[in-house]
């Protein structure tokens, strides 16, 4: 069924403002309705038909409900309603667009063949490398350092390649003395720092921080002039290695 909405509005807004109300005759069993103020009860329908007619008081009921205060209150309803729905569309179709949108930068993407590749030599070539060639808790910390000049192809190795590093140098003294630098690692069981050098220290579960050297109780703490009750003690230290030098500064 489709509702004529704007013939709908025109006779309701042509018709008596204001609520209905049923006015029933017990005695003459005649129905009208009228507003609440019409002190006759009838200023709205006073209709013969209603007289005695089958169903005729619950007729007269329908017609007082659906008054024209409350049809211009539905179609103003449906009005809303419809534009709740367009809004609703609106929305649904802007993420529709970008979702498609979406789908087709992802594919280009995809497809898009690899401007510029690299092979792994000439990625890894003149990179400065180090190598662990530590054993053993007491030599933690051993590496060699230096610049890969060569690669090769070689299938029994890990990663498939060999590299070959030019003039390799270590930074602990092969001897197995003391380091030969101050930049390497020094083992806390030759010697320790000076009380309260700041020093980077290694220890057994491979960690790595910087501490700070009590030669009173003979640990290591995250603090200068610390203890075991105001600071963080590291544990498990087996090496340690001075700080390196401040970068000079720069000459104008």
């Amino acid at each position: 069924m489709t509702i004529d909405k704007r013939a709908l509005r025109e006779v309701a807004e042509r018709a008596t403002k204001g609520p209905w109300s049923l006015f029933s005759d017990i005695d003459t069993k005649t129905f009208s309705i009228h507003t609440p103020r019409d002190k006759r009860c009838e200023n709205v329908i006073k209709w013969g038909g209603f007289d005695c007619q089958p169903n005729a008081e619950a007729n007269a009921e329908f017609i007082a409900a659906f008054n024209p205060k409350v049809a211009l209150a539905l179609l103003d309803e449906n009005i809303q309603l419809q534009r709740e729905k367009d809004a609703i569309e609106a929305v649904a179709l802007a993420l529709r667009d970008d979702m498609r949108q979406a789908r087709e930068q992802l594919a280009a993407l995809t497809a898009e063949p690899v401007s510029q590749t690299y092979e792994l030599p000439e990625l890894i070539e003149g990179m400065e490398v180090s190598v662990d060639v530590s054993t053993c808790d007491f030599d933690a910390g051993h590496r060699y350092f230096g610049t890969v000049t060569e690669i090769s192809e070689l299938y029994t190795a890990k990663n498939g390649y060999i590299l070959l590093v030019q003039d390799a140098k270590p930074n602990f003294d092969v001897n197995g003395n003391s380091p030969v630098s101050p930049g390497g690692w020094i083992s806390c069981s030759e010697r320790m720092p000076e009380d309260e050098q700041e020093v980077i220290v290694h220890n057994k579960l491979g960690y790595r921080y910087v501490s700070y050297f009590d030669e009173h109780s003979g640990l290591f703490f995250d603090m200068r002039g610390g203890n075991q009750m105001n600071c963080i003690e590291h544990i498990l230290v087996t090496h340690w290695m001075p700080l390196p030098a401040a970068p000079e500064p720069e000459q104008s």
